[in-house]
């Protein structure tokens, strides 16, 4: 079974090649002369701020569309993602604008993906887009397409972009006509999708598309546990007043909720499971509100568009209190989190010539502000309430505050840029890109722990609080550049290399070692990339292949290591450079009129330069003892997809597409370890040996295009792989493994009227 879609599609391809060899001689005998007039789509982006062809685009850059999506069966952003060559998501769990404040913290690009400590609000390294919005909301329903731009792009987006961008663009209001869709999804472990949306014209200048979404599922491995449930909707409002000037004004509103507690799945040896090896009662989650309100405004002067993009989105969380029980050996402890309300502020305003002509140019400005205010603290709650919990050696001390963690602060960013572009030649165009942006990070911290505690470790009442407090305001000022030249070898082929830089502002931060505070060095990251890439179609438009090669010069990386022994956090942040070399290669073929071939590969390699020497809290002591992993983990050196389709055309007009897809992923380490992590038997644990997994679907569609049917089948071969791990010792409960998910199937209905 595990080699059964390898074989298969090995299969397969030499069948779809033998065809074509054949179908090739047929017209080159003069039959079949229709089957020749096949080529692949063209595909329209706006990744650098202007609608081009991707193919036009010498960068890293690649796009699915949302028609796609759905029939692959893809909703969550992990599963959007994995389509994508140096792409991933640290988490199979989150969707974009979803459960955090910061909805693209997961997303990975090229292994740069934020830091994640156990306070403040750590700045993300992929600058995530929604409808242009900066870390905007409802990018998973009514989707138009996804473009992910691969590589730092701190001259277009600034701060937040060292590791690309990930835009996902939903659909716009149209005047053309009424009408809308509906989409039905229903799979295993509860999975329930419903999506609709209606498109209303009024009159020649007026246009409403309201699109609605509610996604609910079970967690694959922790039924009740891992449940989410999603409600959200997206109201859109199109007016153009004159065929020069176009106003389009959004709001949109979620609200979500997560369980917690269940079943973990735990370690029997470093690549056997207890998928329930420890239990903690299962607690329903609150909603999570989340609003957001955006203008944009264009207008066109003929020769070049003017731009405005301002948005408000607040998120709350205030109901989170009940939080997650965990079983200590003498007492039971309950997460507390307080959430008040976060705020963000964006603006932007950007001016684009056309592209025609020896010169064409864009500047722009962005304004970006976002506040938070909240807790984390903890209770001790009686035993004897919950079940296999702990011997209760003080019931006096119900309710007694364990500690508390409070944290506020903002962020505040203001940036300028421009890029020109001149065309030497008819072949030849150089593009020179600059920015200049200032930042700045407050933040202000306090910790209390309760010393109040009774010979077995239980806490008391009333508390006896020892603890500090931390305020710092951290400001920085880039610029950043970008250069590039690009040669077109032939209307279809070209070449580039281009260099460029991105930063990372730093944050204020703490971590706690029980009762001692520890201020972490949390400054700024710089990076310089160089990149040299083609881009090309061949056989008239039949064959695409684009492929890259990048080096990056990472200056004050941030590795983020857990100190802790037992279920819990113990940061501490250590800073190296580091250097990085990758390929990436996008290969697609229509074979013949209803066959398609796509494959995708990315090699990485990203290696510490440099292991200095720090103090953590004891005196000075060689940052190996920390960092014995000199390869950056959590992400595979080298990954590869391959998929093939086949368009069968059926009476009436109606097309059948199976297709089967096969996706691999080289062994790699998960996380950072630490040499104490290493003499404790850790390291087989944290490691993920190569595995391939393997995704079947089929999609039916009436000949008019209005009603489709789709049925898939995730990991078809029930692969079993770990995406993270948290191990503190050998074989006990609190060694958790975070799996990827099983083998899944599902079905999806959608109709257009």
């Amino acid at each position: 079974m595990k080699n059964f879609c390898k074989f298969s599609l090995v299969v397969i391809l030499l069948i779809v090649l033998e065809t074509s060899i054949i179908g090739a001689q047929e017209r080159g005998s003069g039959e079949n002369a229709n089957d020749s007039e096949f080529w692949l789509e063209e595909i329209m982006v706006t990744s650098e701020k202007r609608e081009e062809s991707i193919q036009e685009i010498p960068a890293s850059v690649i796009a699915v569309s949302g028609e796609e999506l759905t029939s692959l069966g893809k909703m969550t952003t992990a599963e959007v993602l994995e389509e994508m060559p140096g792409v991933d998501w640290n988490s199979s769990r989150d969707l974009i604008g979803s459960g955090h404040a910061q909805p693209d913290a997961g997303i990975k690009i090229r292994s740069i993906t934020r830091k994640t400590t156990s306070d403040g609000q750590p700045p993300s390294a992929v600058a995530t887009y929604v409808d242009g919005v900066f870390e905007g909301m409802g990018g998973n329903y009514d989707i138009e397409r996804v473009e992910v731009l691969r590589g730092p792009q701190g001259t277009l987006y600034g701060r937040s972009a060292t590791g690309g961008v990930a835009a996902f663009v939903t659909k716009d209001p149209q005047l053309t006509e009424f009408g809308g869709d509906m989409k039905l999804t229903v799979g295993e472990y509860e999975l329930r999708n419903v999506e609709a949306a209606v498109n209303a014209p009024f009159g020649e200048s007026f246009a409403l598309r309201i699109a609605t979404r509610y996604h609910t599922q079970d967690g694959y491995f922790n039924e009740a546990g891992g449940k989410e449930e999603t409600k959200e909707a997206r109201t859109k409002l199109l007016y153009y007043p004159t065929d020069k000037l176009r106003i389009l004004l959004s709001g949109a509103v979620r609200f979500q909720r997560y369980n917690s507690g269940g079943c973990s799945q735990t370690f029997i040896s470093p690549d056997e499971y207890d998928y329930c090896g420890s239990y903690e009662d299962v607690l329903l989650g609150n909603y999570n509100e989340m609003y957001q309100g955006t203008l944009q405004v264009d207008y066109d002067f003929g020769s070049s568009n003017l731009t405005y993009i301002g948005s408000y989105r607040y998120f709350e969380d205030t109901d989170n209190l009940q939080g997650s029980v965990r079983a200590y050996p003498n007492w039971t402890f309950r997460d507390l989190n307080y959430n008040p309300g976060e705020w963000f502020h964006t603006e932007e305003v950007r001016w684009v010539s056309d592209s025609d002509g020896w010169f064409s140019w864009l500047v722009g400005a962005n304004y970006y502000y976002s506040k938070y205010d909240r807790t984390h603290g903890g209770e001790q709650v009686v035993a004897y309430e919950y079940p296999g919990g702990a011997e209760d050696h003080a019931p006096e001390s119900r309710d007694a505050p364990v500690f508390d963690f409070a944290m506020a602060g903002h962020t505040y960013n203001l940036g300028f840029f421009t890029e020109e572009t001149f065309k030497l030649s008819e072949k030849m165009r150089i593009t020179a890109g600059l920015r200049y942006d200032m930042s700045e990070v407050m933040g202000d911290i306090g910790y209390r722990l309760n010393l109040n505690q009774t010979e077995f470790g239980n806490f008391l009442s009333p508390p006896m609080y020892i603890g500090t407090e931390y305020a710092k305001t951290l400001d920085w000022e880039n610029i950043t550049y970008k250069l590039r030249v690009e040669y077109d070898l032939t209307p279809e082929n070209m070449i580039y290399a281009m260099t460029a830089t991105g930063f990372l502002p730093g944050d204020v931060r703490i971590s706690t070692h029980g009762a001692n505070f520890i201020v972490l060095p949390y400054d700024e990251e710089k990076l310089t990339t160089y990149e040299v890439g083609s881009k090309n179609r061949f056989l008239d438009n039949r064959v695409q292949l684009n492929v890259s090669l990048f080096y990056y010069d990472y200056d004050e990386y941030r590795h983020t290591v857990n100190l802790a022994t037992q279920q819990g956090v113990d940061y501490i942040i250590i800073v190296t450079p580091l250097e990085m070399f990758g390929a990436e290669a996008e290969f697609l073929w229509m074979v013949t009129k209803n066959d398609k071939v796509s494959m995708n590969l990315a090699w990485l390699d990203a290696t510490i330069k440099d292991f200095p020497m720090i103090d953590a809290g004891a005196g000075p002591v060689d940052s190996r003892e920390y960092l014995t992993l000199s390869d950056i983990p959590g992400t595979s050196p080298l990954t590869g997809f391959l998929r093939y389709e086949h368009t069968f055309h059926l009476a009436g007009g109606s097309t059948l597409v199976p297709r089967l897809t096969l996706r691999y992923s080289d062994g790699y380490y998960l996380n950072q370890l630490t040499q104490a992590m290493v003499d404790m038997g850790q390291l087989p644990y944290n490691y993920q040996d190569s595995y391939t997994t393997c995704d079947f679907g089929i999609t039916w569609t009436s000949d008019d295009g209005k009603y489709s049917a789709s049925a898939w089948v995730h990991n078809l071969t029930d692969e079993e792989y770990k995406l993270s791990a948290f191990i503190s010792g050998t074989g006990t409960n609190t060694n958790v493994a975070y799996l990827g998910a099983p083998r899944n199937a599902g079905v999806n209905f959608s109709i257009r009227f």
